[in-house]
Parts: C-alpha cells; structure tokens; sequence
C-alpha cells in the first residue's frame, strides 16, 4: 500500500515547515500484520487536497501537545490515517475543535483489528459494552468499505447488529438510534468506534 507520511514531533519545526519524505510501503494480506498498525483516527479530504489536510491535522493535533504524530496517505484518494500518542476521543475532539478548510470528515478509531469479520464482531461487542449499550437504547450500524478484503458492507451491518442485540439486549434503529456503531474498512484494517447519533453520520 502506497503511502505518505507527515510526522510532527517534539522539538520539530512547525507543521506547516514539516515535508516529510514519502515511502513507499508494500501491500500486504490481510493475514498478515496490518499495514497501519495503530491509526488513532480515519480523515477524509478532496482528493488533491492531501497535502493541505495532512497540515491542517498536524497542526490540530500539536495545539493540543500532541508528538510524534503520522499521518499517512492510504491508497485511496482523499483518505488519510492519522497516529498520534493522544487516546482516539481526545484527537478527535482536538481536531474538530479547530476550523478546517480541507478535511472534510474525521472518525475516531477507538479499536483497530484485521478486517476480518469475526475479529469486528469481537471488538464491536467489547465497544458496545463499554459504551453502554443496554435494553431501552437503539443504535445503528453504518460500514465503510474500502478494498476487497471483505465481501460486502451490509453484511458486516447486519451481523454486528445481531451480534450487539443478543449481547446487550440494545435494539437496532436506523432512523433515529441513540448510538452509531462505525467501521471504516482500509483494505486488512478494520476501525471501529461507538459514537452519539450526532457525531456517527458524518
């Protein structure tokens, strides 16, 4: 998978002085390591526009003393990953804190695993635990795929929904949920978050 990365770090330049050199990375299965071992959170921009998105997440994410941050072009136009120290719900917070004129979308990454469906099922249940899914609420699951690696979107919908009901008793409600469970599929990588209804349609 071919890739850029901008790194900031402490002691380093500002974002805006920081060009880091790009390379080039190789594909790999997806029973192998995951090409982005621990993305904090998923971006998206006009395709063309990486460059200035790749800025404006750095200087985002070093506003709130955030270092040795990466963000990395995927194959897709217009779809960036971004590392960060920061816990997946303060990089999103500090990015949506700040006015931006060219990322267009960002989706914490509060687990990451293979792209694989029982490993979703798996963390997707641990999230909706977590996040305190319980008889009385509704919530909806929406699965962006990326890549070939898992045959449909719909299908990983609906078998973590059922999987989140028999677990926490929760009902699934795709008009008006409380909770939004996202996953966003990068070819062999899987990132998922449980999000309120407002911030889970972007």
């Amino acid at each position: 998978m071919g890739r850029g990365v901008h790194r900031g770090q402490e002691g380093a330049l500002s974002p805006r002085a920081l060009r880091a050199a790009s390379s080039p990375g190789k594909g790999q299965d997806a029973g192998k390591q995951l090409s982005f071992p621990s993305p904090r959170l998923l971006a998206t921009c006009l395709p063309g526009k990486e460059d200035k998105a790749e800025l404006e997440l750095l200087d985002a994410l070093l506003l709130r003393g955030a270092r040795d941050i990466r963000v990395h072009r995927t194959r897709y136009p217009g779809v960036l990953l971004v590392e960060t120290p920061l816990p997946p719900e303060q990089a999103y917070e500090a990015v949506r804190s700040v006015q931006m004129a060219y990322v267009r979308s960002v989706v914490p990454l509060q687990a990451v695993v293979k792209a694989e469906l029982q490993a979703i099922l798996r963390a997707s249940v641990e999230l909706g635990l977590r996040a305190g899914l319980r008889p009385g609420l509704r919530f909806a699951v929406r699965c962006r795929r990326r890549g070939k690696v898992l045959s449909s979107s719909t299908e990983v919908e609906r078998a973590v929904g059922k999987a989140l009901v028999e677990t926490t008793g929760a009902d699934v409600d795709l008009e008006k949920p409380n909770l939004v469970v996202r996953i966003e599929v990068v070819d062999d990588l899987a990132g998922i978050s449980i999000l309120k209804a407002s911030e889970g349609s972007a």
